[in-house]
């Protein structure tokens, strides 16, 4: 993936997709890994590129797609699920049973965290945005493991969820940071922007 596939598409480490490591699950697919770098705790990995719909939706009514569908994560009062197009995050596996993720998906709330400078000054006064960080150090080409959530529906029993606070994230490692260093925008279909 060269550096401008991975700022269209909110990556902000090096990853790549590969096999998945997860012994004896047939269904488990490809997953992600990252690079030649290692990682350290509250590092941002890649945006969430998602859409958002409230939960009192009815999901047969929307348009946009299926809300039904396998990867679909619920936040208070919103179900997001990922644009594949947009982000790698829907390679993303839960972890192994008996095991801990290595990272944790983080919502971020407000601008000065979650936009670059260029998109505030637009006047959005509120961001929603979901982020993918490592919640403890990740060696070069180890596969990342996030717990979906408790409102998932899995057919399988998946690992514990990392703990990971914001106060865990550097000030350089929140979204908006990054974004700006790379000098990309945090792509719209991640944002939910109030005004």
């Amino acid at each position: 993936m060269t550096a401008l596939q991975r700022a269209c598409e909110g990556v902000f480490v090096s990853v790549f997709e590969a096999r998945s490591t997860i012994a004896g699950a047939v269904d488990a697919g490809n997953g992600l890994f990252n690079g030649s770098h290692r990682l350290e705790k509250g590092d941002a990995i890649l945006l969430y590129g998602s859409r958002h719909v409230k939960l009192s939706m009815d999901p047969a009514s929307y348009r946009g797609g299926n809300l039904n569908q396998y990867n679909v994560m619920e936040f208070d009062d919103y179900r997001i699920w990922p644009v594949s197009t947009l982000s790698m995050c829907y390679r993303v596996n839960e972890p192994p049973q008996n095991t801990c993720a290595n990272a944790a998906f983080v919502r971020w709330l407000d601008p000065r965290q979650s936009m670059p400078s260029y998109q505030r000054s637009k006047g959005a006064k509120h961001a929603d945005i979901v982020c993918l960080h490592a919640a403890r150090e990740i060696d070069p080409y180890e596969e990342i493991f996030a717990h979906y959530g408790r409102a998932y529906a899995r057919e399988y029993t998946a690992g514990t969820a990392a703990t990971l606070r914001k106060s865990d994230v550097r000030p350089d490692q929140w979204p908006g940071i990054v974004a700006e260093k790379m000098r990309i925008c945090v792509p719209s279909t991640c944002v939910r922007i109030a005004r």
